[in-house]
């Protein structure tokens, strides 16, 4: 997933915007045409305000990368999404799989934030 993805990603749960994202593997790839500017959240930054002032050159470098492995934090309802092989899973909390959750957890848990964690 691109950084510029998170600009519209909402919650599926609560719909609270924008989701924190945790970088843990990404890689810099040959890039796609740029897209502009973010309009709301700049998640390469952490920023949603003043995003006119972020130089657009640092906007072009943002789009190359691709986020193989990280998490997705809603800080609303503090529910998180993993990020496996560049695809967020962004399943409602009735419809998640806790045996991927946990096995992420296990190979991932010491690079995430202690409010990460499986509930039953």
């Amino acid at each position: 997933m691109k950084y510029r993805d998170l600009d519209v990603l909402v919650c599926p749960d609560c719909k609270n915007f924008p989701l924190k994202v945790w970088v843990i593997e990404k890689e810099r790839g040959a890039g796609k045409t740029f897209a502009g500017r973010c309009e709301k959240y700049c998640a390469f930054y952490g920023l949603s305000n003043n995003l006119a002032e972020i130089d657009i050159s640092t906007c072009e470098e943002c789009q190359t990368y691709e986020i193989n492995v990280g998490l997705l934090l809603c800080e609303e309802c503090k529910r998180w999404y993993p990020i496996l092989e560049g695809i967020p899973i962004l399943f409602k909390a009735v419809q998640r799989n806790i045996k991927v959750e946990r096995e992420f957890l296990r190979k991932y848990g010491d690079k995430l934030p202690k409010e990460v964690k499986v509930e039953e």
